[in-house]
């Protein structure tokens, strides 16, 4: 005698149809900062879970990616090119944004850094805590060429030189 099981066919078809079924938490990131010779660049930005890894010039903004749930502030770092050194390298420092922004489940945002909406930097109304900048040079950007907190600096270091692919032929 075949037995069949239709509530129990039933539970599993509907949990394949709605079991499944998660809403995209996705978050953007615009460069707010004024278009110029001397506006920085985004070249790594970094909130909860997700890690930005394409460049983002200023009024630009980033493909939105998957991000964790909940509530932080975010940081990037920004590339400052000299314009009246064209071919010096840039120079580096680290901002976050003065708001801690909170994701919920199904939320499609975009965080804008700019002056306003960040710290940039170190020292100074305008610039991170020496407790946040070491968050952001240890944690969040280790091995980025941060340099030390130094707020006579503002905490901007040359950009680490590319390192030198040396090729075994």
């Amino acid at each position: 005698m075949k037995r069949t099981y239709p509530y129990i066919s039933a539970l599993v078809v509907a949990g394949a149809l709605f079991g499944c079924q998660t809403s995209n938490t996705e978050v953007a990131i615009a460069n707010g900062f004024p278009e110029g010779p001397d506006a920085p660049t985004l070249t790594k930005t970094w909130f909860r879970s997700t890690l930005y890894l394409e460049p983002i010039a200023p009024g630009a903004t980033s493909e939105s990616l998957r991000v964790g749930t909940g509530a932080e502030p975010a940081w990037a770092i920004l590339s400052l090119s000299d314009p009246r050194a064209p071919d010096a390298p840039p120079s580096i420092t680290v901002a976050r944004t003065r708001a801690v922004i909170a994701i919920e489940p199904g939320d499609e945002r975009t965080i804008v850094i700019s002056p306003e909406t960040a710290f940039v930097g170190c020292g100074g109304p305008g610039g991170l805590s020496p407790e946040d900048y070491a968050v952001a040079r240890e944690r969040i950007f280790p091995g980025e060429g941060l340099p030390e907190f130094d707020p006579a600096t503002g905490c901007v270091a040359k950009a680490p030189e590319a390192p030198v692919d040396g090729g075994a032929d």
